[in-house]
């Protein structure tokens, strides 16, 4: 649906939010201008790409690299909280998948300027 050039989506019934990518240009350019390696002592420390979220559960994502893959996808890297808190890696495809099967995610839009142990709960 759309509605004032913006798309929408719906989650419950009744209830419609703003359809926002998971994937843009500059969370893109981030990424190709991170190296894991580059970072020295706690990864806590690292600064946030991008986070993602479901705001009905404790699911979250908070990214601090990745890389683009041949197929297009994206393998991301950080720390992420679904039972417990780990590091690991997602494919942005496996989030996709999720969002599109009916699981709300959502892209954390205030996370700019962040580090990994800001965005903690």
């Amino acid at each position: 649906m759309k509605k004032n050039n913006k798309k929408y989506r719906q989650i419950l019934p009744g209830l419609m939010v703003e359809d926002i990518p998971l994937m843009t240009s500059e969370i893109e350019k981030k990424l190709k201008n991170v190296s894991l390696s580059s970072y020295k002592g706690s990864l806590m420390e690292a600064n946030v790409v991008t986070a993602y979220y479901t705001p009905f559960a404790k699911g979250r994502w908070v990214i601090i690299a990745g890389e683009k893959l041949k197929n297009g996808d994206w393998e991301l890297f950080g720390y992420m909280h679904l039972l417990c808190w780990e590091w690991g890696s997602i494919y942005l495809s496996e989030l996709q998948r999720m969002l599109d099967n009916g699981t709300y995610i959502e892209r954390d839009l205030h996370c700019a300027g962040k580090k990994v142990k800001d965005l903690l709960y």
